[in-house]
C-alpha cells in the first residue's frame, strides 16, 4: 500500500497574525515514511522533517526555524489557538488514561 497524505489551515488570530499549519507526507507497505510539517506565525515558521526507510531504520527528524529557535518557536506556538487546542487535547487524553477510558 501507499498512502499520501495533506492537510492546512490557517487563521488570523485576535492578534491580527496570520497563523498556519500544514501536514503533508506518505508512507508506504515497507513502512518507508517521509512528512513534513510545517508552522508559521506572524512570518515567523518552522519546518520539522522527519524520514525513516523501513522498520528497523530508526529514521531522522529535523527542525530548521526561520529566526529563532525551535524552542523559541513552540513558546510562541503555545500562545496561538492552534497551541491551545494541542495542550487541551494533551490534557483530556491525560485525564481519559487516568480515567481508564483510553487504552
Amino acid at each position: 500500500f501507499r498512502a499520501y497524505y495533506f492537510s492546512n489551515s490557517f487563521i488570523v488570530d485576535d492578534k491580527g497574525w496570520r497563523i498556519t499549519n500544514t501536514r503533508r507526507g506518505f508512507q508506504d507497505s515497507t513502512s518507508r515514511l517521509t512528512a513534513v510539517h510545517e508552522r508559521e506565525v506572524d512570518g515567523k515558521k518552522l519546518r520539522s522533517t522527519w524520514n525513516r526507510m523501513g522498520p528497523d531504520d530508526e529514521g531522522q527528524h529535523d527542525a530548521v526555524c526561520s529566526s529563532g529557535t525551535p524552542d523559541e518557536f513552540e513558546s510562541l506556538w503555545q500562545q496561538t489557538p492552534f497551541g491551545e487546542a494541542q495542550k487541551k487535547t494533551i490534557k483530556d487524553q491525560q485525564k481519559q488514561l487516568e480515567d481508564g477510558q483510553l487504552y
